[in-house]
């Protein structure tokens, strides 16, 4: 009955909606740049989309729709029209589509997360061409309480897999994946040289994610609690080339940052503050908000199986939980293409650790746009194509005829997009890499970067096909 008195006063307490109107205008912003990115790249990862005939006008006639939806959801306009044919075109093409790789991209989840919440909330009351229409200038605290309990649950379910993790026990979370070149965009031995101020790093993230659940609840500790999720979110945004999903994050964060630290620094123009004083609001359906957030919380719970942490601290050796786990697995993919709810073992120590080598494509002595000659990541290797490119196409540990199949449509696809007509042959290099993920070793990254690559292969282009041939192992 305690929680149950919480979540009323939750309901019942009223706060202004410009927050929620922030987090519109920077998610959908996101989304938008997150989606014209993918209509770019479309032929590469969204030439089958369910339930669609899969020809390339209907796929480009589906991304022209929904990035339409998008322009009018970043204005405000009739939310709930473009809203729902946002919300569609996220669980089917991002939800039930984005697998083709066997691996989901973690901002989708956000993408479609955040899809449903602008179905429901209130984010039109400012920022939008149809504030002056509306009177919901103020709303239930229950909608801000969604955007913590989103944030809250990430953390927690990272938590798990970070809790059996020797690289962010040791910590070294942040300076072991940012000490291999290919996680990076450009050099960052200046900051990854002094052990002291990484390991603060390292342990301050899982000191943040371990207390944020705790600490968000006091409106006095918020605003400093939002700041550090910011500088986190800005920390990764810049290290690693995922920027999509930072900026996704801190829309989520800018949701609940209290309205009176807008004002301090004068974020609310003063046309807003006389609509401020209209007391209108929207309240949420009790039993809804009863139902959401036990959905919610009993969901979370059960996709945490998936990580190995009760196995690891509690069950070593059980047949049952692995039967659990695969329960757990089974549930995640059943929930996670209309409530993008997932797990969030990101980044871990099973990432790197056999990752000892990088490949590394050129043509004519040009390196091709995934990967640069100092083996950071080019302007094809962002958000999703990083993903794709650096866990499937270049991992020396996946399946080579898949490995394959990504370099090849990639290569390809530069192809076309370049109109490359004149090359024949695209060389394929190699070299060692040395991963330390809970061993503190000065300058890894420069000796990294500085190591001499190797010819491994080259691949053949044929009019009707492209063929790779290897010559040595990668």
């Amino acid at each position: 009955m305690g929680l149950l008195k919480k979540l009323d006063d939750l309901i019942t307490f009223q706060d202004s909606t410009y927050p929620l109107a922030v987090f519109r205008v920077i998610f959908v912003s996101v989304f938008l740049l997150e989606t014209i990115q993918n209509f770019y790249f479309r032929s590469l990862f969204f030439d089958q989309i369910p339930f669609f005939p899969n020809t390339a006008p209907v796929v480009t006639a589906i991304f022209a729709v929904w990035m339409i939806c998008l322009i009018a959801l970043l204005l405000g306009y009739k939310i709930m029209f473009f809203g729902t044919l946002n919300y569609l075109l996220a669980a089917i093409i991002l939800g039930y589509g984005g697998k083709r790789f066997g691996y989901d991209w973690h901002a989708d989840g956000l993408y479609i997360l955040g899809s449903l919440f602008l179905l429901i909330m209130p984010t039109t009351g400012y920022l939008s061409v149809e504030q002056n229409s509306t009177e919901q200038t103020k709303a239930s605290y229950f909608y801000p309480f969604l955007f913590i309990l989103t944030i809250g649950t990430i953390y927690i379910d990272s938590m798990f897999w970070k809790a059996t993790s020797p690289m962010y026990l040791s910590g070294l979370g942040f300076w072991a994946p940012a000490s291999l070149p290919y996680n990076t965009y450009f050099d960052l031995s200046p900051i990854l040289e002094f052990e002291w101020f990484n390991r603060v790093v390292g342990y301050g993230v899982l000191f943040f994610e371990t207390t944020f659940f705790l600490l968000i609840w006091s409106r006095r500790w918020r605003p400093i609690v939002i700041a550090l999720g910011i500088f986190f979110h800005i920390s990764i945004l810049i290290a690693f080339p995922i920027p999509n999903f930072s900026f996704a994050m801190i829309a989520f964060f800018m949701g609940i940052l209290p309205i009176e630290i807008y004002r301090k620094f004068n974020l609310v123009p003063s046309s807003f503050e006389a609509r401020s004083q209209i007391q209108e609001s929207k309240q949420p359906n009790r039993t809804f908000a009863y139902l959401l957030t036990a959905f919610w919380v009993v969901s979370f719970g059960i996709i945490t199986f998936k990580s190995p942490f009760y196995r690891t601290f509690f069950f070593p050796n059980s047949n049952a939980l692995t039967l659990v786990e695969k329960a757990a697995g089974r549930y995640k993919n059943l929930v996670y293409p209309l409530t993008g709810f997932s797990d969030h073992g990101v980044f871990m120590d099973s990432h790197f650790l056999a990752y000892d080598s990088q490949l590394y494509l050129e043509s004519e002595g040009d390196p091709l746009p995934m990967i640069s000659e100092f083996g950071t990541a080019g302007w094809y290797n962002v958000n999703r194509n990083w993903v794709v490119w650096t866990f499937r196409g270049a991992d020396p540990s996946y399946a080579p005829e898949k490995s394959d199949e990504v370099v090849t449509d990639f290569v390809e696809f530069w192809i076309e997009a370049g109109s490359e007509t004149s090359v024949s042959e695209i060389q394929i290099l190699s070299r060692e890499i040395k991963p330390s993920l809970n061993q503190w070793q000065p300058n890894l990254l420069d000796e990294n970067r500085e190591r001499l690559w190797q010819e491994v292969g080259v691949v053949i282009l044929n009019e009707e096909k492209v063929d790779i041939i290897w010559t040595n192992e990668r």
